[in-house]
């Protein structure tokens, strides 16, 4: 990848490092921005997978493609574990013959076969009405977000075409999207939820503020690599904090303001 889309790789392992010790707490006591911590940590693993397949690293989607299976398998797993005991909870005995699915048989499937489940349980867990129905059981917004993102990632290593042009064309299209998606995430989502710590915890939301700032990455405009939409905004290497005590910042990640 290129400069710019390293050193945004690089901001990203900071907010994602700052998870850690006192704050593992405070940042738990949310649990929508504890979610989506753990959604970023995600895209990191997915990211760093895919530009190691895009490298060359392996033929055929393997990398990238082992994580991304992975992961999904861990999410399909969570969610028919959910919809499993909500129909049974229900009585639903039709929907409950569709999913009930054990750890093991889940990790033993087909990869059509996974991607045939995955789809089933997204557009499931999308239907009128069942979003709220299952929130109760743990299918939370930003669950059913992170399973949609998941799959997206792996419909397209299965599908890699066969000639290797083609193939890194296909994992820089994927970088960028997964580089969209990690920035939405934060800019939408971390950011917002991250306001909520200026007065009660001011060094918790400084060091993010901190870590969200994208260091030399100008020094990358023009240089070779996977290219792409991802690689906007620069910023500067350090910030300031008010007189009030509320940290500021010159520039930031696609000039987000906290």
């Amino acid at each position: 990848m290129n400069k710019v889309l390293a050193a945004k790789l690089d901001m990203y392992r900071s907010v994602r490092d700052l998870r850690t010790g006192a704050n593992v707490a405070l940042i738990a006591s949310i649990t929508a921005l504890n979610d989506a911590f753990t959604a970023h940590a995600g895209d990191i693993t997915i990211i760093e997978a895919l530009d190691l397949q895009r490298a060359g690293a392996a033929a055929g989607g393997g990398a990238a493609k082992r994580v991304a299976r992975t992961q999904l398998e861990n999410i399909v797993e969570d969610v028919d574990g959910i919809i499993t005991a909500q129909a049974a909870a229900t009585g639903n005995a039709d929907l409950l013959a569709q999913v009930n699915r054990e750890i093991s048989d889940i990790k033993e499937m087909a990869d059509e076969t996974l991607r045939v489940h995955a789809a089933f349980l997204i557009a499931k867990s999308a239907e009128l009405g069942m979003p709220a129905a299952l929130l109760p059981y743990g299918l939370t917004p930003a669950k059913a977000t992170l399973f949609s993102q998941r799959y997206a990632t792996y419909l397209g290593l299965i599908n890699l075409p066969d000639e290797r042009a083609q193939q890194e064309s296909t994992f820089v299209k994927l970088l960028d999207a997964q580089f969209d998606a990690a920035d939405l995430r934060l800019d939408l989502i971390m950011d917002k939820l991250m306001r909520q710590f200026r007065e009660t915890q001011p060094a918790l939301y400084l060091n993010y503020k901190e870590a969200r700032v994208i260091n030399d990455a100008s020094a990358g405009v023009g240089s070779g690599g996977s290219g792409g939409g991802a690689g906007g905004g620069s910023s500067s290497s350090s910030e300031t904090s008010s007189s009030s005590g509320e940290p500021s910042s010159s520039s930031e990640s696609r000039s987000s303001s906290l």
